[in-house]
């Protein structure tokens, strides 16, 4: 573990870490926070084998850019230009956010439609207030408070649901190494995992990022997770199995 870790350390950004054949036993998540590459001989010679403690926490085998949430502190109301197909935006303080940010824009649940008390996948504000729906977007130009977006709005925000525009914070919880806002263009390639209990391979946070031409086999919770990201693809994978098979969480393909 350590020395796949280290050289993923190491590794220059834009460069590539090689594992050539065999099997790597790991006892804890490799973490990829930068733009690089950890590319594997093959999924059929390549493979990252988690051997660590079995319990109930959610260990991923690999990790690409953070595993955290949005910062609550950064939030700025959204004033004006939050209708669909927008690519300019207004919002009540742009001074913390720069072009290249990835961010979210989201607004307040609606009291008028049931969301059956769902807690996943959505922010809860400063307030403790669910915000459902949602656009992670990528600012590609600043003017005063004027944002301009990279990707257009695909949908119409309220006004009467208070938008705002928040970045992310640094992540929670193992693994170890904080990192503040989103990684770009890093990858894993052409390698087998297994084993993982929460993940294989999670990716969070992460712009222009790629998981390509893996095999990830008997994972107990979800194979390969990709949450609040921003044009990443999972590619070319083969996806299967699971040591047990339960409700609530458990064996997911891709979630």
């Amino acid at each position: 573990t350590d020395v796949i870790q280290n050289a993923i350390n190491d590794c220059p950004v834009n460069q590539v870490v090689y594992l050539p054949a065999g099997t790597y036993p790991i006892t804890s998540a490799l973490e990829i926070r930068k733009g690089i590459v950890l590319r594997g001989a093959g999924p059929d010679k390549t493979k990252i084998v988690y051997s660590g403690i079995v319990d109930n926490n959610s260990r991923p085998v690999i990790v690409i850019g953070g595993a955290g949430n949005y910062d609550d502190n950064t939030a700025v109301s959204v004033l004006s230009g939050f209708t669909k197909g927008s690519t300019s935006i207004v919002v009540s303080n742009a001074s913390t956010f720069k072009t290249g940010d990835v961010v979210l824009l989201d607004q307040l649940d609606d009291a008028n439609v049931p969301t059956g008390n769902c807690s996943w996948y959505k922010r809860k504000d400063s307030n403790g207030n669910a915000r459902s729906i949602g656009q992670v977007v990528e600012i590609a130009g600043k003017s005063g408070n004027t944002l301009t977006l990279a990707t257009p709005l695909h949908w119409t925000f309220s006004a009467s649901l208070s938008p705002q525009l928040v970045l992310p914070g640094n992540w929670v919880g193992p693994p170890t190494n904080a990192v503040l806002g989103t990684i770009k263009y890093a990858g894993v390639e052409d390698l087998y995992v297994s084993m993982g209990l929460g993940s294989n391979i999670t990716m969070v946070f992460a712009a222009y990022c790629w998981i390509k031409n893996v095999e990830s086999y008997m994972c107990a919770g979800r194979s390969i997770t990709m949450q609040t990201c921003y044009r990443s693809v999972l590619r070319d994978s083969y996806i299967h199995d699971s040591p047990f098979y339960y409700t609530g969480g458990g064996s997911y393909g891709l979630a």
